[in-house]
């Protein structure tokens, strides 16, 4: 069902790309971590005011605590917490990338339902969308494929969230398991707090669904926890306690065994998987159950 092509025919086939629209939320304008809906195109930010691209909000600046605390249900150790500091606000597609949406810009398709976030999406295929989207939109493209692949911190066209940013805007303020609280189910029973707000295996028939058909989080993000995996930039790193500051994990050449993080869980995935915290790691080559939510970094 699925045709996919090479690495070299995707980077090629951007230049040609056509622009595919993003359904999601209009401007906001943000007080605090609240976003409030606004018919001005324009947000006051660290940057002076400026337009919010279509299907996405602004996230401000700020500090958040990154991870679990030991007695969370369903915890990993790998969640280990610390603080962190983004200095810089970036704006969030408030949904997932569609099938429709990727098979009309890069010109292949990897699902059948137009309206349903794309979830059969390796990581090169992911930096490659962000490319393509970039380019037709008159953009300066962000990542330049390669071994490894690099990231233009210059350039202002779409790009793929760091794992901290990823995170901080999942949590949107909130500090438990998930922005709707602390989940009471395990495997795949039915939850009454994940139920609202995310595509499980106890809220599913095991497949990607439409984008924007559950609650948002208080950012105004869609999906942010279930439906599909999505890749983030940083390549799996261990963390520690200290504090950071904008951190991220640029991929390394070969022959470094390298994993790739994806975070949110997926329409397959039990209860404790569908967490702000939890962290999962895959190589760069596998695609499934893996999607795409875009960044912009402010002009």
């Amino acid at each position: 069902m699925l045709r996919r092509l090479s690495l070299l025919s995707l980077v090629t086939a951007t230049a040609l790309a056509l622009s595919a629209p993003v359904a999601g939320a209009g401007p906001v304008r943000v007080v605090g971590h609240q976003p409030v809906r606004s018919s001005a195109a324009r947000v006051d930010t660290e940057e002076g005011y400026v337009p919010v691209p279509e299907g996405m909000v602004l996230i401000p600046a700020g500090t958040f605590i990154m991870g679990s605390p030991p007695d969370e249900p369903g915890r990993f150790g790998n969640e280990v917490q610390h603080q962190v500091t983004l200095t810089h606000s970036f704006f969030m597609a408030t949904t997932e990338v569609t099938q429709g949406e990727f098979e009309t810009l890069m010109g292949y398709s990897v699902g059948d339902c137009d309206s349903c976030a794309a979830d059969v999406v390796d990581w090169h295929e992911a930096i490659a969308y962000c490319n393509a989207r970039s380019l037709a939109e008159g953009l300066e493209p962000v990542y330049t494929p390669g071994e490894p692949t690099t990231w233009n911190r210059s350039a202002r066209g779409y790009r793929l969230a760091t794992e901290a940013e990823w995170e901080y805007a999942c949590r949107a303020g909130t500090t438990t398991a998930t922005y709707n609280g602390q989940p009471e189910g395990h495997g795949c029973a039915a939850d009454p707090i994940l139920d609202p707000i995310a595509w499980y295996c106890g809220h599913t028939l095991l497949s990607s669904h439409p984008t924007a058909l559950l609650l948002p989080n208080a950012f105004g993000l869609y999906d942010m926890l279930g439906n599909s995996w999505e890749w983030v930039w940083d390549r799996y790193v261990v963390f520690t306690s200290d504090p950071v500051v904008d951190p991220v994990s640029d991929p390394l050449p070969p022959p470094h065994a390298e994993y790739h993080v994806i975070r949110g869980g997926c329409n397959s995935c039990g209860v404790m998987v569908c967490r702000a915290a939890r962290r999962d790691k895959t190589a760069h080559s596998w695609p499934y159950h893996n999607g795409i939510r875009l960044v912009r970094d402010i002009n």
